[in-house]
């Protein structure tokens, strides 16, 4: 666990991190440098490529925590010193070389550099590992499942291996902390399938393997290519395609199951293309909050957690809504299987990310990052939320004040305005998650998308009333 990671960190800073060690270590061995170790896990700044974009922002969260602003005032400059002071107090300062160690490491950050020196006991960043594999790592089982797999930690046990190899007097200890709280996980079958367009499958040629997007009623016309033709005559598919094919993929991982019972009588539901698209935006964004506060309270890598949702109707029965999450390692690190333990904690940070951001829908501060950009157009902290509440607390979305509604308003009476048809037409604004009862010749009932990103529509609505 990460808990234990950074107590075992603290105690080499404390033991081989200092300038004591290191001038009895080289004294003593005539080392020209000094042992090196560092953590890898989740928490390791950063995963994923060295880009110059995050060494920046890296660089800058290291000046504004561990050094002392030489521009800013005399009280400023106390507080950070004693700061400072307090954190290598308790072994939480990193481990560089000399007073200004860690100034180097932050200019060499903003030069895109990640190369300790021989005598920077501990290295930081996932880059200075895997470029300079240190004597010590200290990670736990989840990332070492990882780096043994992932082709960008390569290096490290290449260089482990030649290390090996130069001497047999070289050896490689294992030490396992708290083993008995790593149990292993059986992990659960998850399938993944892809039903294609509509539900109508894949067309797939069982002899040359070709595939293509089923249509309804192409009346055996198919438009297959041949995935490898080389120097074969063009395949025929003449009796050989397999119609309504579902494609899947069946695996091993831990994974957690969240049912929130959902009322389709009040809010919105897949009965219209709007409200459809509504639904959507919402589910989406509260399934990638909790999966980001998933993430958070785990103190785990963003891509360590995966998972999805759908609408589960039967008839006779009351809609829900299931969200999954798994563990992106192939028979589970353990991570989504103890979800349920912390769902309080989970919720709570979901509701954090969700309120304490002042975008408008999601920004990267947020929501957004790299690896769910396929999804930006679709966050909306606003209706996350206010499926949040219905989830957590059956809570229905509050209705709009006077002000708030004149608001949003603008717009559509600035067309109105433009266009002079005025009509004896009275509006009410409702939350978007909620069900929008029906148009009338006298009233006309909106959401804030139907002010905003559906606009054109709503005034030709308007209009034709």
């Amino acid at each position: 666990m990460n808990a234990l990671v950074s107590d075992q960190l603290a105690r080499f800073r404390k033991i081989i991190g200092g300038d004591k060690f290191r001038e009895i270590f080289t004294s003593a061995t005539y080392a020209t440098r000094t042992p090196h170790f560092g953590m890898y896990t989740g928490r390791t700044p950063y995963s994923g490529d060295a880009k110059p974009a995050s060494n920046k922002e890296l660089a800058a969260t290291f000046r504004e925590n561990y050094l002392v602003d030489q521009n800013a005032d005399a009280d400023l400059q106390r507080r950070q010193l004693n700061n400072i002071n307090g954190l290598k107090s308790i072994n939480k300062y990193p481990a560089r070389f000399s007073e200004n160690g860690l100034e180097v490491f932050i200019e060499n950050l903003e030069k895109n550099i990640h190369r300790p020196s021989p005598y920077d006991a501990e290295l930081i960043t996932r880059f200075e590992i895997q470029n300079c594999p240190p004597d010590i790592v200290i990670t736990n089982y989840s990332m070492l499942e990882y780096m043994l797999m992932r082709q960008r930690e390569a290096n490290i046990w290449n260089k482990t291996k030649e290390w090996l190899d130069a001497s047999t007097d070289n050896r490689l200890l294992i030490v396992l902390d708290e083993a008995h709280m790593y149990r292993g996980s059986a992990g659960g079958e998850i399938l993944i399938v892809n039903m294609g367009r509509s539900k109508n499958g894949f067309n797939v040629c069982k002899k040359c393997g070709g595939a293509e997007v089923a249509e309804p009623n192409r009346n055996n016309v198919y438009f297959i290519s041949q995935p490898f033709r080389a120097n074969h005559a063009a395949c025929s598919h003449d009796g050989t395609v397999a119609t309504g094919i579902f494609l899947g993929y069946e695996f091993l991982s831990d994974m957690f199951m969240l049912d929130i019972l959902y009322d389709s009588i009040k809010l919105v539901s897949s009965g219209n293309v709007e409200d459809k698209s509504i639904l959507r935006t919402a589910v989406t964004t509260l399934h990638e909050t909790l999966r980001k506060a998933v993430s958070l309270e785990l103190d785990i890598d963003y891509n360590e957690i995966n998972g999805g949702w759908r609408p589960r109707i039967l008839s006779g029965s009351e809609p829900h809504i299931e969200m999954f999450f798994y563990d992106n390692l192939t028979s589970g690190a353990g991570y989504s299987s103890i979800i349920g333990s912390i769902l309080d904690k989970v919720l709570d940070r979901a509701r954090s990310i969700l309120t304490d951001c002042a975008c408008s829908r999601s920004c990267k501060n947020c929501l957004d990052n790299y690896w769910n950009q396929r999804h930006h157009q679709l966050f909306d902290r606003q209706l996350g939320l206010q499926l949040l509440d219905f989830a957590q607390f059956g809570k229905l979305p509050d209705e709009y004040n006077k002000s708030t509604q004149t608001e949003f308003l603008v717009p559509l009476q600035k067309l109105i305005s433009e266009d002079g048809s005025q009509k004896s037409v009275a509006f009410e604004i409702i939350p978007a998650l909620r069900k929008k009862p029906e148009n009338n010749n006298t009233m006309m009932y909106l959401n804030p998308y139907d002010l905003t990103d559906w606009l054109p529509n709503t005034f030709m609505t308007y209009k034709n009333l």
